[in-house]
């Protein structure tokens, strides 16, 4: 089945861009706005005066976030796994 896909403007520091995308446009449209105040964000505490660097900035930063909310992921999985087979364990005990 082929996904349908609409367009979607949306305004990036004065940009207007449209995405093609899958997605609602109210979830794209607030995707645009989280991206619009990091950048205006990192704008203010920077010397940076091209809107391409702090662009970047921005993208590496919401990259870093990113990260660590995988690494943070990673680790409640891990603790869930390893309890689930410790009580997986203390059950068959428990059953013999």
């Amino acid at each position: 089945m082929v996904e349908s896909k609409s367009e979607v403007t949306v305004t990036v520091q004065n940009v207007e861009l449209v995405i093609r995308t899958d997605k609602s446009p109210e979830y794209v449209k607030e995707l645009a706005e989280f991206v619009d105040e990091r950048i205006k964000k990192i704008s203010q505490s920077t010397l940076f005066v091209s809107s391409l660097k702090v662009s970047f900035v921005a993208a590496i930063d919401l990259a870093n976030e990113l990260f660590e909310l995988r690494q943070k992921n990673k680790e409640i999985e891990d603790t869930v796994k390893n309890k689930t087979e410790e009580l997986v364990g203390l059950l068959e005990e428990g059953i013999k």
